[in-house]
């Protein structure tokens, strides 16, 4: 993880981004910052895909991912998103124990959690005094409609979104995200 020099930190514009690479000079990635109305400070997830633990401390102005293959940098991208989107089905899709981002929001700073259970996953924000329990039935009907033509059991998601964590999360504005 490399911070954007000064120059891209002091950028007074909406959008600044541009290419990471490695050695050869071939791009590996990029991540992009948009707005200024939220910001992901820290993301940290353990036993990803049963062993990979991942941290990451993001920069103010610009963070690159780079790694080697099979290091976690896409992985690492999908949990955030399935965190701050809220995707669950994305989320759910994911091996992992724990998973937590950290984000400024109009000056406010929040914590996402993701964790999974016996009974299934819970999601919980500091903005909302509440839980939100996903069964294992749920996450596996989650899953299920990710690989199928033919919408799931009616009924799931729109529970699962109903609930004050899932609504807390929806109106974040998420980050936007660019790989190469």
């Amino acid at each position: 993880i490399v911070s954007a020099d000064a120059a891209f930190e002091s950028l007074p514009l909406e959008l600044a981004c541009r290419p990471g690479s490695h050695e050869g000079g071939a791009p590996v990635g990029v991540l992009c910052y948009i707005g200024h109305s939220m910001k992901v400070t820290h993301f940290e997830a353990t036993q990803v895909h049963g062993y990979l633990p991942i941290t990451i401390g993001f920069h103010p102005g610009l963070t690159f991912l780079t790694g080697l293959n099979g290091s976690g940098k896409t992985t690492a991208l999908r949990l955030l998103m399935g965190l701050l989107g809220p995707d669950l089905p994305e989320l759910c899709s994911v091996l992992f124990q724990r998973v937590a981002v950290t984000i400024v929001h109009q000056d406010l700073e929040i914590v996402i959690t993701a964790s999974r259970t016996a009974d299934g996953l819970k999601l919980t924000t500091t903005q909302v005094d509440a839980d939100l329990d996903i069964s294992a039935a749920e996450v596996e009907l989650l899953l299920e409609g990710q690989h199928r033509e033919e919408p799931r059991r009616p009924g799931v998601l729109e529970k699962l979104s109903a609930s004050p964590v899932y609504q807390s999360v929806a109106k974040i504005s998420t980050p936007m995200f660019l790989g190469l």
